[in-house]
């Protein structure tokens, strides 16, 4: 998700950074084969305390707002997950824990 983050903070996915991602990420499918190991380089990596989009949100970490085609249909999921409060009923998740958003949360 690390292409993720960049093509959101750049806002296009065809930056460099991305594109470095991907070629390390061709270099990672044919470890196996070739031996070469792909290492993410420090400065391709975000800092535990930089802001994400809010789609993904991180604890401790002020989100920004990303009107990308992912951020809107998160933003569409979110507001139609407020509309089914009936699931919270569902034998298969009484008793889970849910965040401020009506998510249901992983155990």
């Amino acid at each position: 998700m690390l292409w993720l983050d960049w093509a959101s903070k750049r806002k296009q996915a065809d930056c460099d950074e991305c594109l470095k991602l991907a070629e390390l990420h061709s270099i990672a499918v044919d470890f196996p084969k070739s031996g070469i190991p792909a290492e993410i380089p420090k400065d391709l990596r975000f800092s535990r305390f930089e802001p994400r989009a809010h789609w993904r949100e991180k604890k401790d970490v002020e989100p920004y707002r990303c009107e990308s085609t992912v951020g809107k249909l998160y933003d569409d999921v979110i507001a139609d997950t407020h509309k089914i409060t009936k699931i919270r009923n569902y034998p298969a998740v009484v008793g889970r824990k849910w965040n401020n958003k009506g998510q249901l949360l992983s155990t």
